[in-house]
């Protein structure tokens, strides 16, 4: 069914039928009457792909990803497409490298020609920033960061890195330390900060001294990890475990024991958050979030919103489970 078998059936023109589907009040109410109801008669569905055009949209669905070759990154991308593979929708990634990356990326999918909707991953948008994607009116689906008003998928990271430490304490250790994300960085990143916390909520209600000589922050990444793990494990009192805010930077973290030569778990007891593919094959014990199944859950929110964008906010809570593995054992 075409918009111009509906206009041929209701005797009127086709770009009359496209202003009622669209909602135009350009049009006469008994002309409406008589074409909504030839729409209702005939079934017809109208496509997703030639409203967006009404409205000068891209027809794409946006998604921004923060270090989009990072491991974790690639495995919600796995689920974008997954969840996007019967949509009309192509998908176009926003990698954010740096800073600037992410003001551009908001600028342009917040402008004159906004894609059908958005998925942004990590990053908290500033309020003006946020007030630019209510403005535009296309859905917008928020992975791991909490906005109410806007359609997200959340995570509880306080709580994992609760979990995460609690289990390091259980084992017998005391001396724990953490190696995450700076707390100001410039990209708004946000879960490492509530790593942090949880980590020092357990250390609290088991009565253990916070170490700030042990808590080591910098910019993410393996590298930078594994110069932040060399200087805590070369301490006169050195930490016996370490959690880290993501598994990259827990590889990192086993890169410093290696070159120390100290042996994990025998020396260093090492827990990550994520619990990316290769964290199996490392034997990596971890925080396992459900990195493929958000990204394939935020699709389908967004293409239920495009769908009926009246529908309203919806916020969903991912699951988090330690998995034990083999490099964390007792001190």
């Amino acid at each position: 069914m075409t918009i111009t078998q509906v206009a041929e059936a209701a005797g009127v023109s086709a770009p009359t039928v496209s202003r009622v589907v669209n909602n135009s009040a350009a049009v006469a109410a008994t002309t409406r009457a008589r074409v909504e109801a030839v729409i209702h008669d005939l079934n017809y569905r109208p496509s997703a792909i030639a409203q967006g055009l009404a409205y000068g949209r891209t027809m794409t669905i946006g998604a921004v990803v923060p270090f989009l070759t990072h491991p974790s990154a690639v495995q919600r991308v796995r689920g974008l497409v997954e969840g996007l593979r019967e949509s009309p929708f192509p998908l176009s990634l926003y990698d954010v490298e740096n800073p600037q990356h992410r003001v551009e990326h908001f600028d342009l999918l917040t402008g004159s020609h906004p894609p059908m909707g958005t998925v942004v991953i990590g990053l908290r948008p500033s309020p003006a920033e946020l007030d630019a994607f209510r403005s535009v009116g296309t859905p917008v689906v928020f992975i791991e960061v909490d906005i109410p008003g806007f359609s997200r998928l959340i995570v509880d990271h306080r709580e994992g890195g609760l979990l995460a430490t609690k289990y390091l304490i259980d084992l017998g250790h005391e001396r724990i330390g953490f190696v995450g994300d700076s707390e100001d960085n410039p990209f708004g990143f946000t879960s490492s900060a509530l790593h942090h916390r949880g980590y020092s909520d357990a250390l609290a209600a088991s009565g253990l001294e916070v170490d700030d000589a042990l808590i080591m922050t910098g910019p993410h990444g393996r590298a930078e990890a594994r110069t932040l793990a060399s200087a805590m494990l070369t301490l006169d009192h050195r930490p016996t475990a370490v959690f880290a805010a993501s598994d990259t930077q827990a590889m990192g973290v086993m890169d410093a024991a290696h070159r120390l030569d100290f042996d994990v778990p025998g020396d260093l007891s090492v827990v990550g958050f994520d619990d990316v593919e290769m964290s199996a094959c490392t034997g990596l014990t971890t925080v396992r979030q459900p990195l493929e199944e958000s990204g394939r859950r935020a699709a389908e929110m967004l293409i239920d919103a495009i769908a009926a964008p009246d529908s309203g906010e919806v916020c969903e809570e991912m699951p988090l489970e330690l998995v034990v593995r083999e490099t964390a054992g007792s001190p």
